[in-house]
């Protein structure tokens, strides 16, 4: 009998060990929803589905990270407003052209980019909005003097949120040009957020996603989340907006 109950303890350390490392490896490459994926869905591929002219560039970011951009419409005045979409986990830019219908007439440019790890990233991992914020604030940079909303889904509204806190707080001159935040969806702790998409799915919760957030901080990547100081420090307009994910 102690045989038999050592066997069944070391099957179930290996069975946590094999689904922590699942998870881990998803976390960090989540499907790609690329060009083939709308295909196959009958989805838009690009702006130009739409009867929407667009430009396609890529934002360069300095550890390597390339991540492409679809910019449609241009600034034709100094107050111009141009909308920022920012995706969510396992999405990409072409499910943001889903999200576009309502803004077409109100802005005069519209931008969305693939973040890290998804859609036609290169490069690079996703790192679960951990430091993200950083690229969401290059692009704006790279974008000129416009005023900015930002349109974040799930994990793309905390990375919004988290790019207009750090503006502020580091006096960055793109600070007053976002002029507010609608989010879809959005979180304020990441592993909540992760056990319920795993409790839809049917897998099993805990103790897999503890092994899994703390991997990712070994690993030096922290999952994003919103703290309720944080949240205070948030002095621009925000329209929140719950959908299921």
């Amino acid at each position: 009998m102690p045989g038999l109950l050592m066997l069944l303890a070391i099957a179930l350390v290996l069975l946590v060990t094999m689904l922590t490392a699942m998870l881990v490896r998803e976390m960090r490459r989540p499907p790609r929803h690329t060009e083939a994926y709308a295909i196959a869905r009958n989805m838009a591929c690009d702006p130009g589905d739409l009867d929407l002219p667009f430009e396609q560039w890529s934002l360069d970011r300095p550890d390597g990270a390339i991540l492409p951009v679809w910019e449609m419409g241009e600034e034709t005045r100094q107050d111009s407003l141009t909308a920022v979409f920012v995706h969510g986990w396992g999405h990409s830019r072409i499910d943001s052209l889903a999200r576009i219908e309502p803004f077409r007439s109100l802005v005069d440019r519209m931008v969305m980019y693939d973040l890290r790890g998804h859609g036609d990233s290169q490069h690079c991992l996703s790192r679960l909005g951990h430091d993200e914020h950083l690229d969401l604030l290059a692009l704006l940079e790279r974008l000129g003097d416009a005023k900015f909303l930002l349109i974040g889904h799930s994990m793309g509204a905390v990375i919004a949120m988290h790019a207009a806190i750090h503006a502020r707080a580091n006096h960055l001159p793109v600070a007053t040009r976002i002029a507010g935040i609608i989010a879809y969806a959005p979180y304020c702790d990441f592993h909540t957020s992760l056990r319920g998409r795993l409790g839809v799915a049917g897998y099993p919760g805990r103790p897999i996603t503890d092994l899994a957030m703390l991997v990712h901080r070994i690993l030096g990547v922290v999952p994003s989340s919103l703290s309720e100081g944080e949240l205070r420090a948030l002095d621009v307009p925000l329209f929140k907006k719950a959908l299921p994910q």
